[in-house]
């Protein structure tokens, strides 16, 4: 009988840490899958590694160089040949029940394209997601990041192939949230990610993904609620998630910073979309945290309450959480 999904795993000099993310997909619960390994011209042992499991659910698919994330991953959904695909990272954990729960939820929600989780952090952070759950709230918040960690997710392979959507090589660092922009923002297709913990996600730093983060906002995000922008609005944009935000302020200024979040607001209104309250919401976190940052954050408290996009801010629990925020932040300073 065919396996309904495939568990693909991109691959490139991932010795480290590569055993321990192949033996976390042999030890699932469900057991009906096919296990698809890319090797992306790996130069350290990854490939011996592979080669020492006899597992016949794993297939290999080498690459004769280094090809980058991207096109491993569009590799991988070329050769898949059942119902779903799931991504799986060579350096993450997926935890014993993550595939029975999520081909369940599936299974049981035919119009849902795309299954992520939450998931718990570590290596160089700790705590866990907080991705939104349904559908709108997905698609507000891939206004301003990956709604769903790319190596959580299970996907309906038609619903993808159907759109004709894959992971763009100009993206590079930032490929899944180009991804997830197309298959959310310009495609429509429902999300939901189930309120379990199902993967291990390992945080690493890297300086050049705000870069890329930016260029998925300049040339996806905004265009796909039809949005014109100035570099400057652009980079605050971005900014908000990739940027330190007390640096974010110094470098532009607290009135530019609300100018936009009110601009990006009144334009999701105007245009009517459909998850506007729930943007407007992820609006007034963002500026909560702005004035949490500001050197004075009762004087930014006093500038952003002349906006009238504070007029739909709750106060009292506005003043609570930027205190909340303000005195987390002092205690991390000491």
């Amino acid at each position: 009988m065919k396996s309904n999904v495939t568990v693909a795993i991109p691959v490139y000099n991932d010795e480290k840490y590569l055993r321990e993310a192949i033996n976390s997909i042999l030890h699932q619960t469900y057991k009906d899958f096919i296990l698809l390994i890319i090797n992306d011209g790996s130069t350290d042992s990854s490939q011996d590694i592979i080669a020492s499991y006899t597992d016949k659910r794993i297939k290999l698919i080498n690459h004769p160089c280094n090809m980058g994330r991207s096109a491993a991953r569009n590799t991988a959904l070329e050769a898949a040949d059942t119902e779903y695909l799931a991504w799986m990272d060579a350096d993450d954990i997926s935890l014993p029940d993550r595939l029975q729960k999520q081909i369940a939820f599936l299974d049981s929600h035919p119009k849902i394209s795309v299954c992520g989780s939450r998931v718990r952090y570590f290596h160089e952070m700790r705590g866990s997601s907080r991705h939104p759950a349904t559908s709108s709230g997905i698609l507000a918040t891939t206004l301003f990041h990956p709604a769903i960690a790319n190596p959580s997710a299970v996907m309906r392979l038609s619903s993808i192939r159907q759109k004709n959507i894959s992971y763009d090589a100009l993206f590079k660092r930032a490929e899944d949230f180009s991804f997830w922009a197309d298959c959310f923002l310009i495609h429509s297709l429902n999300g939901f990610v189930v309120p379990d913990i199902l993967l291990k996600y390992r945080v690493f730093s890297r300086p050049t993904n705000p870069e890329w983060h930016l260029k998925v906002i300049q040339n996806k995000v905004l265009p796909a609620i039809h949005m014109t922008c100035t570099v400057e609005e652009t980079e605050i944009h971005a900014g908000l998630v990739v940027e330190n935000r007390t640096s974010l302020i110094q470098k532009y200024g607290l009135e530019s910073i609300f100018n936009w979040l009110e601009r990006l607001d009144d334009h999701c209104q105007q245009q009517k979309v459909t998850f506007s309250p729930i943007v407007t919401s992820l609006i007034h976190a963002y500026a909560e945290r702005v004035v949490a940052a500001a050197p004075n954050p009762l004087q930014a408290l006093q500038l952003y309450r002349k906006y009238p996009l504070s007029k739909k801010h709750a106060f009292s629990h506005m003043y609570l959480r930027t205190a909340a925020r303000w005195g987390y932040g002092l205690l991390k300073k000491g």
